[in-house]
């Protein structure tokens, strides 16, 4: 694996930068009617997938259980046997 990225997470950064590269090409000063800012909104919706993607659809993601007493289970579990 490269730089320790899965291939989905691998697909994910390339199509924020191919979103990013459509944004910057349709920019223009003289256009009238705004065209790089719907890419825009479309690059930002993805960009919030791919982090929420990166911070909690992973198998060792992040674990909210606001029961401290299941939580003090799971982490220490094999530290006093």
């Amino acid at each position: 694996m490269v730089l320790g990225l899965k291939l989905r997470h691998r697909i994910e950064i390339g199509l924020l930068i191919l979103l990013a590269t459509l944004v910057f090409l349709t920019y223009s000063p003289e256009d009238e009617t705004y065209f790089w800012q719907r890419w825009f909104v479309v690059l930002v919706m993805v960009a919030a997938l791919v982090l929420v993607d990166f911070l909690f659809l992973d198998s060792n993601a992040m674990i909210f259980d606001p029961d401290t007493e299941n939580w003090r289970r799971r982490t220490e579990a094999g530290k006093y046997q």
